[in-house]
């Protein structure tokens, strides 16, 4: 499986990729910061929807595409490759890491009345 999924044209991924580049500072002491909060993230969730490298769960694929976007191995003027071997370096170390799996039970406040429930009773 290639790296960027089918639906999404080279254009389309260049052009999140100079947008995230704008966005992206790496300062003298080796850490990056991303500015511009809610048009960042449009941007991320934009390139982990497009991401097509083989994980495990959905949840690792948004830590390797931030992670590699946060990494101070990529440059400040980085190209898709760049991109791409970093992220591909994150998913080999985040490859051996345990997953945990959650369960998670919420109540449903308001609910409607054809939503009865389970029931034990048999008709």
């Amino acid at each position: 499986m290639s790296f960027w999924r089918s639906e999404f044209s080279p254009e389309e991924i260049t052009y999140v990729l100079d947008k995230l580049r704008e966005h992206r500072k790496l300062s003298p002491d080796g850490k990056v910061s991303l500015s511009g909060a809610g048009t960042v993230d449009a941007w991320i969730a934009f390139l982990i929807s497009a991401s097509g490298f083989e994980v495990r769960t959905d949840t690792l694929r948004t830590k390797i595409v931030r992670g590699a976007l946060l990494s101070s191995n990529l440059s400040e003027d980085f190209s898709e490759e760049d991109f791409r071997r970093v992220a591909y370096q994150l998913r080999n170390i985040y490859a051996n890491e345990e997953v945990k799996v959650y369960k998670v039970a919420f109540p449903i406040w308001n609910k409607p009345d054809f939503h009865k429930g389970t029931s034990k009773n048999a008709l």
